[in-house]
């Protein structure tokens, strides 16, 4: 590693100890690569600078592609603001193990995150509510850091009856901070907005989420299915059914088929 590389290496991971990360998360169509823009942020030079990419760019790019899906920049030398891919998990399998992995390589990319903030459109007071619990059942784990965005503010034709709704309407989520963005803001306008957030710097932790390594959900299929040919081997139902239980703990379509067609033809040969 020459000289300038590991003057990078430095740079990078002092950016990670100094700096508070605020990742603009949610699904299509919601604002997030329009905030990031509307800021004119400083961009960063670092291995994750890339364009943001639509779900489409996801769904067809390769999972170990180069090619890094975030987008970050520097606002008032302190905030490093990060525009991410649509969090979308509830589309085909394929889509959704390729958005995890992204977050799961970025994220660990960074020693801590400061604060998750969901952004939302603003629209009727339901179907922010509906995108916001897309994004939120997946990271309750992280609720102390998770914030909410609300942009085009400047739609409401009453801002300040409309936002004391939204703050109270969204209690139940038990956010961190939420905060209002209208399109004619400028950066040190939504500095201010950014800056009522409480920052705390969190080593993300995917365990018991739906983002833990991909590596020991698939070690761990591996182990079960091999229990299971084991335990149909040797015919002992007591084991079995304790196998059918952690099947459906890990909700892998392959190991549960494995167990019911052995059923299925045990029960039909009896």
């Amino acid at each position: 590693m020459d000289l300038s590389q590991n003057i990078y290496k430095l740079d990078l991971e002092q950016q990670i100890n100094d700096k508070d990360y605020l990742l603009l998360i949610g699904p299509t169509g919601v604002g997030k690569s329009k905030l990031f823009n509307q800021m004119k942020l400083e961009q960063i030079n670092s291995q994750f600078r890339n364009r943001s990419k639509s779900l489409d760019d996801i769904k067809n790019s390769d999972i170990n592609n180069e090619t890094k899906i975030f987008k970050e920049g520097i606002l008032d030398n302190q905030y490093i603001i990060v525009d991410t891919p649509s969090l979308q998990l509830q589309d085909d399998i394929d889509t959704r193990e390729l958005i995890i992995k992204h977050f799961q390589d970025y994220i660990s990319s960074r020693k801590y995150i400061s604060s998750l903030a969901i952004v939302l459109n603003f629209e009727r007071t339901d179907l922010m509510k509906s995108k916001a619990l897309q994004v939120v059942k997946y990271l309750r784990k992280f609720i102390k850091i998770i914030s909410i965005i609300i942009v085009n503010m400047e739609l409401s034709e009453n801002e300040e009856e409309d936002q004391q709704h939204l703050i109270n309407s969204f209690k139940f989520i038990q956010y961190n901070q939420i905060i209002f963005i209208k399109k004619q803001m400028n950066q040190q306008q939504i500095l201010e907005q950014i800056k009522k957030i409480k920052f705390i710097k969190t080593k993300i932790d995917f365990e018991d989420t739906v983002f833990k390594n991909c590596r020991e959900n698939d070690d761990n299929i591996n182990k079960m299915q091999q229990l299971i040919i084991r335990k149909i081997q040797s015919f002992n139902f007591f084991e079995i059914y304790f196998i059918n239980i952690k099947c459906f703990q890990m909700q892998n379509q392959l190991i549960i088929s494995i167990y019911f067609n052995f059923m299925h033809n045990l029960f039909i040969e009896s």
